[in-house]
């Protein structure tokens, strides 16, 4: 995997580069606008340009906390829709691929039409917004009526929306083990891996969020950890980012605290023995 974290994006995105290069990481995700505001930001032509020439690793984007395209609130499905293309927007100025998205929540209409909802969502933002952007389904905890938290739920989606070439999935660790796959071990890591492949595609996967977990396996609770001191520990998680066939997969540490925090975990994570 390529070490990453999140970093901080304040002062625009090429600060998050600079960010990124003194820290020397391998990969990073950023928000390109406030992931607590509907109101997206705009994207100067002059700061795309520098970005693009400035970005020497790849990076990641996340949308909106606030998004949810299953939301029975028609206010809400309809600014969903609008953030979701303004996102991708930006990203295409930005020279972004890939966006990471957490599925959202049915509000009691259920799992299937909650999926049924945010595969179209997600059809016509792509057929908007044409291009190489890439979507990519974070799993989560379980919590409440949330979607994606199981790995065939993941899939259901992606076969609805049709688009494999601008589709995939964001494994994140933590809500993973939320959501009662365990991975505390190599032997865990392995066989929920393999389960991952037998269901999405473990080559589907085109970011992982590299999170311990506070709450225990299966409590469908999601609460991060830093690296070593929740519930998952090193041994599973080192095992993961070993793994050859994610050689090329963003590791985005998301941990609680400061950029130099989760460059920290990070270190920690990838630390050889």
């Amino acid at each position: 995997m390529l070490p990453g974290i999140h970093v901080s994006a304040a002062g625009g995105a090429v600060k998050a580069l600079e960010r990124a290069r003194a820290l020397s990481l391998s990969a990073a995700q950023i928000f390109t606008s406030s992931q607590t505001q509907w109101k997206g930001r705009r994207i100067d032509p002059s700061e795309a340009r520098e970005f693009r020439a400035a970005r020497r690793i790849p990076v990641v984007s996340h949308a909106s906390y606030l998004v949810n395209l299953a939301s029975d609130r028609p206010d809400v499905a309809v600014k969903s829709a609008t953030a979701l293309r303004e996102e991708l927007d930006r990203m295409e100025l930005l020279g972004i691929r890939d966006l990471v998205m957490h599925p959202g929540s049915h509000m009691g209409r259920g799992t299937e039409e909650g999926m049924r909802l945010v595969a179209a969502g997600i059809a016509a933002a792509l057929e908007s917004v044409p291009g190489s952007t890439r979507i990519l389904l974070e799993n989560t905890a379980g919590m409440g009526t949330s979607i994606g938290f199981r790995f065939e739920q993941l899939a259901g989606i992606l076969e609805l929306v049709g688009n494999r070439g601008r589709t995939g999935i964001c494994l994140d660790t933590a809500h993973a083990f939320a959501a009662g796959y365990d991975l505390s071990t190599p032997e865990h890591v392995d066989s929920v891996l393999s389960e991952l492949d037998a269901t999405v595609g473990i080559d589907r996967m085109g970011a992982c969020h590299l999170n311990d977990s506070r709450t225990p396996l299966a409590s469908r609770v999601d609460r991060h950890a830093s690296a070593g001191e929740g519930m998952i520990g090193l041994k599973g998680l080192r095992h993961l980012v070993g793994q050859e066939a994610l050689s090329g997969v963003p590791a985005i540490v998301e941990t609680p605290g400061t950029d130099e925090d989760r460059k920290r975990d990070l270190d920690i994570l990838f630390a050889e023995g």
